[in-house]
């Protein structure tokens, strides 16, 4: 799969200050379910970890599927990657949520 302009809320904003932890605060929040075949029906502007681990994503511009693992990611921090797809494989985190803009 690639990138789907009508699932990224920012992008097609003119104004994009809503984006997480650079120039404002997400609106909207939602659990994300790790899956290695399906991208997110809406791209978050960032992800909030709850249980400490690895993230493996692949980020909303890649231009294929192969992903990025982000090691060690702590409870409670926030990944500031635009990601359309969050792997099972590789995802040793976990309650790992959506952050979104209005």
């Amino acid at each position: 799969m690639s990138y789907e302009v009508g699932k990224d809320a920012v992008r097609s904003r003119a104004d994009r200050a809503q984006v997480v932890g650079r120039f404002g605060t997400a609106e909207r929040a939602a659990l994300i379910t790790p899956d290695d075949d399906n991208d997110l029906n809406e791209y978050p502007i960032a992800l909030e970890i709850g249980e400490s681990g690895d993230v493996a994503v692949i980020p909303m511009a890649a231009p294929d599927d192969t992903p990025v693992t982000f090691k060690g990611r702590a409870a409670g921090s926030t990944l500031l990657v635009r990601a359309r797809r969050v792997m099972e494989a590789g995802t040793t985190a976990g309650n790992i949520v959506g952050l979104y803009p209005k």
